[in-house]
């Protein structure tokens, strides 16, 4: 779902969090109204008029049409990694979340390295994948 509500935009996530993403969620029982009616313009009335992705994707599952793969089988390995060469608007996203947890700072560049890494840990109790300290060196 993370990876879908980035193709929808973070403003819901970063500026609303108290309005789940529609691009998700409408048309479920966790949405009601909220959006963005142009890339920057908020609207706390506004109701979104197509059906979630998350909604589709639970009917589509409900009627056979497609298959998740199964828990702790990742269809296509991990969404973030450990890098410190390269960076990734995932990880830009995912230290902007950390850094609204209290106590935790982390410089939002992209790089997933030992920092990053370590936030992710203080909040899951696991490295991230590829980390030389995670249990689960791959």
């Amino acid at each position: 779902m993370f990876k879908l509500e980035g193709h929808g935009g973070w403003g819901y996530r970063l500026h609303h969090p108290e309005v789940p993403s529609p691009y998700l969620w409408n048309c479920s029982t966790y949405y009601s109204q909220g959006k963005y009616v142009t890339d920057d313009s908020w609207n706390e009335t506004a109701v979104a008029q197509r059906c979630g992705v998350a909604v589709l994707l639970r009917r589509l599952a409900e009627r056979d049409l497609i298959e998740f793969a199964g828990a702790g089988e990742p269809a296509h390995g991990p969404l973030l990694r450990y890098a410190e060469t390269e960076t990734s608007p995932w990880v830009e996203a995912l230290q902007r979340f950390l850094n609204t947890l209290p106590g935790v700072y982390v410089k939002v560049d992209g790089w997933a390295g030992p920092r990053t890494s370590e936030a992710f840990h203080k909040l899951t109790g696991r490295y991230l994948s590829g980390d030389p300290r995670a249990a689960d060196r791959d």
